[in-house]
């Protein structure tokens, strides 16, 4: 307990930073950066109906999609916080909290005399593009940068047995998220790490280095052994076969690889790129400051982390852009060690850059006023407190600058660290309102009917069965069970009960109501308002909106109009 006490006293900075930047939006709805949790979502509230924590299902057919780590912390997450966004999120913040603090304390620990870089070192792991992109979307990425960056400081802690086997169990549980297969590419990343440092070959020796990676191959396959037990033939044909060993998505092969060298790092991807070039620059001139050894130590694990995880999906068959995500962590330690050997060279340079870094939060808040004021916005989806508190924001932002900038501070100072958190504020805030848009409307009607006594059901319409279907998503952004129909036998319970049923479009208000009028001619719809975001803002020949909108300052123009609709009975007379 007294460890863990330390631990939270050296790095109360970067906790207060992470908790403010991200706890306040944490039961919001904002903009969605990914698709695929509206899947993980719907399978993890069916199965917490289903009563199982391991057995996967969609649609009430067995469908296994990826690990089961993922569905087990959603339903804790519900048991904890009920049916909201916390109980879907949690573990993100949680375990990005986790790895920042793990990469803080190796920078720590390895340039002692640079009293700003742990803080630095867990800002730029918890605040890039990347992991912040991900952490308000309940997929697995999020919870993989933060195991991973847990498991590397372990890593490089590891001098016995013991140290080793509590990387392995980390490597373990890592194959719990996704796939088992990145057990194997951090386990591959020590293997190397451990012959490039010349520490292989006692591990060769000792029989004890070796039972403590027989145990992290154990603690891996405990995660996947109640489904393999209990539902065998569906979860070889379902997860190992489909999910596994699927087809290519003609993804290019830079895909995974330019995010993670690029836009993932923003808001300091100049930084980064500054990094490249005075390391090539070094390298010609031979000179630059050396690395003590365990600096050298260091780089070895970045480079061994990065190449195993980033070279496969570089290459693999089936490509995506955040699958080399997690190694987050060994970038950052690359970076702090390829500053400390050029620090002197572009030393201005890397200082203004990460000033105007901060800085960009000036013309989001711009963005967003003339976005307000041009479209004369009202309503309960865009609070009037948002273009204030985005403007103070840009004042923080400002004054963090000029602080350090008085200080004579190299880029790396306190003050444009708040200036770094009142930018993300600022984002969040973008995020934020453009978010709850898509839910306010629905929110609203259920609430008004809760408080007028109405009892009904919330349906959602998935005739179709696809499986971006939102009935989870949609549950946990209003705090309101969502029941989706996947049968005609369904949709017309749910038109005879008069519950209140949702659809993505206007089509399926036709298709509903057709059916409605064969089946029941004495019942008639009644349809609620409920506007959505035009996906990419585009029309259906995939063309921009966005300057029509602008031009006649009709942000409608950018909406879908989803549908909100009820039967009940027609009049008499």
């Amino acid at each position: 307990m007294r460890q863990l006490k330390e631990l939270v006293r050296r790095n109360a900075l970067l906790i207060l930073f992470i908790c403010v930047a991200y706890l306040p939006f944490l039961g919001f709805r904002l903009v969605r950066t990914a698709g695929d949790e509206k899947v993980y979502i719907t399978q993890a509230l069916e199965m917490a109906k289903n009563g199982t924590l391991f057995l996967q299902s969609l649609g009430g057919v067995p469908d296994y999609y990826k690990g089961p780590a993922h569905y087990v912390l959603i339903q804790l997450g519900l048991k904890i916080f009920g049916l909201n966004l916390w109980s879907v999120l949690y573990m993100n913040f949680a375990f990005v909290l986790m790895g920042a603090v793990a990469i803080a304390e190796l920078i720590r620990n390895v340039f002692p005399q640079k009293k700003h870089w742990a803080f630095w070192a867990g800002a730029f792991f918890a605040f890039n593009v990347g992991v912040s992109g991900h952490l308000f979307t309940s997929q697995m990425e999020a919870e993989l940068v933060g195991f991973y960056g847990l498991g590397f400081f372990l890593l490089w802690r590891s001098k016995n047995w013991q140290g080793d086997l509590a990387f392995w169990i980390v490597a373990g549980i890592c194959g719990w998220f996704k796939s088992p297969l990145h057990s194997v590419l951090i386990g591959l990343s020590a293997l190397l790490f451990w012959a490039w440092t010349g520490e292989v070959w006692r591990r060769l020796k000792d029989p004890r280095f070796l039972l403590a990676a027989v145990a992290g191959i154990v603690v891996g396959a405990i995660g996947y052994a109640p489904a393999f037990v209990m539902d065998q033939k569906n979860f070889l044909e379902l997860y190992l076969k489909k999910e596994t060993f699927k087809n290519s998505n003609g993804g290019p092969w830079w895909q995974a690889f330019v995010p993670m060298v690029s836009y993932y790092l923003i808001p300091f991807m100049s930084l980064a790129v500054v990094s490249y070039i005075e390391t090539v620059a070094l390298f010609f001139s031979k000179g630059g400051r050396q690395l003590n050894p365990e600096g050298k130590r260091v780089l070895k694990l970045a480079l061994s982390g990065i190449f195993p995880t980033l070279g496969f999906f570089t290459y693999y068959f089936y490509r995506g852009e955040n699958y080399a995500l997690p190694v987050i962590g060994p970038f950052v330690l690359l970076f702090f060690c390829l500053l400390y050997r050029a620090e002197g060279v572009f030393k201005k340079l890397r200082a203004s850059l990460l000033w105007s870094g901060t800085l960009f939060g000036l013309p989001l808040a711009g963005l967003l006023s003339a976005i307000y004021f041009r479209f004369e916005i009202s309503g309960s989806w865009w609070p009037a407190w948002v273009i204030p508190l985005a403007w103070f924001l840009v004042l923080v932002m400002v004054a963090g600058v000029v602080w350090d900038h008085k200080k004579k501070e190299n880029g790396l100072g306190y003050g444009v660290a708040v200036s770094g958190l009142s930018l993300i504020l600022v984002l969040n805030l973008a995020l934020f309102v453009f978010g709850e848009m898509e839910v306010y409307q629905l929110r609203e009607r259920i609430h008004a009917d809760r408080n007028a006594g109405e009892t009904y059901r919330v349906s959602y319409w998935n005739l179709n069965r696809l499986i971006w279907n939102e009935s989870g998503l949609m549950s946990v952004s209003v705090g309101e069970p969502i029941t989706a129909l996947y049968h005609e036998k369904d949709l017309l319970e749910a038109i005879r009960n008069g519950d209140l049923i949702l659809g993505r479009d206007t089509d399926v208000g036709k298709e509903i109501a057709a059916l409605a009028a064969k089946h029941f001619p004495d019942l008639e719809p009644v349809t609620y308002p409920w506007d959505r975001w035009k996906t990419h803002a585009a029309d259906g020949s995939g063309n921009s909106l966005i300057p029509q909108a602008w031009k006649q300052r009709d942000l409608s123009l950018l909406f879908d109009h989803a549908l909100i609709l009820r039967f009940k009975p027609r009049p008499k007379g």
